[in-house]
C-alpha cells in the first residue's frame, strides 16, 4: 500500500492540510459545516485510489480530533464518514483520467449519501434533534456546496495535471 517514502510524505502532507482545513478554515453552525476539506481527500483519491484515500482521510480525522477535541467530545461516526469519503473519491477518480462526469458522480455520492444521510444521522445522535428537523438546513448547505466542490476539484485537477504527469505518483 505505502510504496515509498515519497508517497508517505505526500499522504502526511494531505493529513496536515486536511486537519488545518477542517479545524481552522471553515464556517460552522451546530448542524452545518462548510469547509474545503474535500479537496485534499479528492486529490489523494485521484493519486492513490480508494483504500489509501480512505485511510488517509480517516487518519486525518482521528489526529484532528485528538489534537483539537470537539466541545461535544469525540464522535467516531464522523471518522467512518471520512473513510467513506476517501473511498468514494478514490473509486470514482483514480486511474480514470479527468472526467467531469466522474467528478459530478463522486461529489453527488459524497454530498447526497455521506453528508446528507450518514452525517445527518450522526448529528441526530449527538444533538438529539430529529433527522427531518436537521435535514432541510443541511440540504441547503449541500446544494450550495455541490457546484462549488465540482468546480474546485475539476480546476485543481486541471492545474495539477501537468505536474502530476511528470511524477510517478500519478496514474491518471
Amino acid at each position: 500500500m505505502l510504496k515509498n517514502t515519497r508517497m508517505l510524505v505526500i499522504l502526511a502532507m494531505f493529513v496536515a492540510i486536511q486537519i488545518v482545513m477542517v479545524r481552522f478554515l471553515r464556517i460552522e453552525t451546530p448542524i452545518l459545516r462548510i469547509s474545503f476539506v474535500f479537496l485534499p481527500i479528492a486529490i489523494s483519491g485521484i493519486l492513490y485510489g480508494p483504500k489509501v484515500a480512505g485511510i488517509t482521510a480517516m487518519i486525518a480525522n482521528v489526529v484532528g480530533v485528538l489534537l483539537f477535541p470537539p466541545p461535544t467530545g469525540p464522535f467516531w461516526g464522523f471518522t467512518l464518514s471520512y473513510f467513506l469519503i476517501g473511498v468514494n473519491y478514490g473509486f470514482f477518480l483514480h486511474n480514470n483520467g479527468r472526467s467531469m462526469t466522474r467528478i459530478v458522480l463522486a461529489v453527488a455520492v459524497h454530498l447526497a449519501v455521506i453528508a446528507m444521510i450518514l452525517n445527518t444521522y450522526w448529528l441526530t445522535i449527538i444533538t438529539g434533534g430529529p433527522f427531518w428537523g436537521i435535514f432541510p438546513t443541511r440540504l441547503i448547505g449541500q446544494m450550495i456546496l455541490f457546484p462549488l466542490q465540482i468546480t474546485m476539484i475539476y480546476t485543481t485537477w486541471r492545474l495539477l495535471e501537468p505536474f502530476l504527469k511528470s511524477r510517478e505518483t500519478y496514474a491518471g
